[in-house]
């Protein structure tokens, strides 16, 4: 980026310079090449950019690898658990939460390694619990 704003300037000042110590008419014949050169050049990173070919979309891998281990790549709206004996309740149906500021998540590799693991690619709403005789509170 900093590379085109310096040759930029660097245009810009030799175009006055030939304006002002050559003679005007050079100052206009040059500027009207210049310009020609620039429209070419941005044609040419238009039509580059039209051509190419899409990045293929990449689903997110997802693994859970230990013994009683949950693995999701999306969101979670309910219940999650790896323990025995679980009284777990999801919390009440309400409003959707709003999405959060930062946009959708980005989609990657999720994993679960240990014994019991949970791992969620994006947002929980309810409980996730890996311990036996978990409950919620009435």
């Amino acid at each position: 980026m900093w590379a085109g704003v310096v040759l930029g300037i660097s245009v810009a000042v030799a175009l006055v310079l030939v304006a002002v110590l050559v003679d005007l008419d050079t100052g206009d014949r040059v500027a009207s090449v210049a310009g020609a050169v620039t429209g070419l050049a941005g044609f040419t990173v238009a039509l580059v950019a039209l051509l190419r070919e899409p990045a293929a979309a990449v689903e997110p891998a997802v693994a859970a690898s230990g013994e009683r281990a949950i693995g999701i790549g999306g969101g979670v709206r309910g219940v999650l658990s790896t323990g025995d004996n679980a009284t777990l309740s999801a919390p009440a149906a309400g409003p959707a939460a709003p999405a959060p500021s930062g946009g959708p998540p980005t989609p990657g590799p999720v994993s679960a390694a240990g014994d019991r693991a949970i791992v969620i690619g994006a947002d929980l709403d309810g409980v996730a619990s890996t311990g036996d005789d978990a409950s919620t509170p009435p």
